[in-house]
């Protein structure tokens, strides 16, 4: 995977406050936000949904 897409997901991780970089510069770690971690339950109990609306594409026209 190209480095500028992985940038450029992070950067919308960080923009919607789901992550946290711990050092800035080339080689940055980074962390779930505090509030995606106070979240985590909820955004877990979408797993089940994403699944069911995945199997819907793949049965749907095209697949």
């Amino acid at each position: 995977m190209d480095y500028k897409t992985i940038s450029h997901h992070i950067n919308i991780l960080m923009e919607n406050g789901l992550i946290t970089q711990a050092k800035p510069g080339y080689g940055a770690v980074y962390f779930l936000s505090d509030e995606m971690e106070a979240d985590y339950s909820h955004f877990e109990e979408q797993f089940p949904l994403a699944e069911k609306s995945k199997n819907k594409v793949k049965g749907g026209v095209g697949a």
